[in-house]
């Protein structure tokens, strides 16, 4: 699978969700420096994805053996672009915590915190790891009120979508075209609606849809995605149509979202 993986990549190099796969199945298979020069390749084609800095620092960290230096550093990339990005908290705590800095290390365990319901398991793994550290840093240990989980909301946002008239031509009746939703933070959609070429512009609604977090807290602000599919599915490919929003609430209305672009 990974050899076929790499030689579609040949002929798709900015396939930025088919370099993701093939990094991350290097990381499965172990073999660290491939996933390590796949993640720096990736971060050339997607530089404003968290994703790829915060999963490259996890590699790096377990080539060096810790998360102190080269992985701490790509870290701050990841947390300058999604300040609440789970996985990069995760590990810059555990840089912080191996520096010995056990207040910082608190500091970020308890960002993650606050957005898990507190009766779940990993929540209290969670402040386990947040009062250990609270201690060693001369701190009380953390009330179980103070970190409460961001309240769950749902997403009803809605806007209108459009082409831009540069675009127009290259749009075809029967194209699909998929508007998706995800965490400013990045990560997978949280929700996504098709729609056909013909049927554009239009109206767009994310309320009723199906979501596909499962039981995962609703972050506070998403970013709409829209994407026509030349191939007729989900996945990215070269000559695909795009658009991105800024980061909105999950109750914004008047969403306007445009394809302005063609993925190369």
């Amino acid at each position: 699978m990974v050899g076929k993986l790499e030689s579609r990549l040949e002929q798709e190099p900015d396939n930025v969700e088919g370099w993701m796969m093939l990094a991350r199945s290097y990381l499965v298979l172990e073999d660290y420096p491939k996933a390590a020069a796949t993640y720096e390749k990736l971060s050339k084609i997607a530089p404003e994805e968290p994703d790829v800095y915060a999963d490259w620092a996890d590699v790096v960290a377990a080539i060096k053996g810790t998360v102190v230096g080269e992985a701490e550093e790509l870290l701050q990339k990841a947390l300058a672009i999604a300040p609440e990005h789970p996985k990069a908290l995760a590990l810059a705590g555990t840089a912080a915590y191996q520096r010995e800095d056990y207040a910082a290390a608190a500091a970020h365990w308890e960002k993650i915190l606050a957005r898990i319901p507190p009766g779940e398991d990993v929540a209290r793994g969670i402040r386990a790891s947040i009062n250990d550290a609270r201690a060693k840093a001369g701190m009380a240990p953390l009330d179980e009120a103070v970190a409460t989980p961001a309240a769950t909301a749902t997403l009803k946002l809605s806007g209108r979508l459009e082409v831009d008239p540069a675009l127009a031509e290259r749009l075809s009746p029967d194209d699909a075209v998929f508007v998706f939703a995800r965490s400013e933070a990045g990560g997978p959609p949280l929700a996504a609606l098709r729609f056909k070429g013909s049927e554009l512009p239009r109206d767009f609604s994310f309320d009723g849809a199906s979501l596909m977090m499962g039981d995962a807290l609703m972050p506070e602000r998403v970013i709409v995605g829209a994407r026509v599919s030349k191939g007729g599915d989900a996945t990215a490919r070269s000559g695909d149509l795009e658009g991105l929003s800024g980061p909105v609430a999950t109750d914004a209305s008047g969403v306007s979202l445009r394809i302005d672009r063609v993925r190369e």
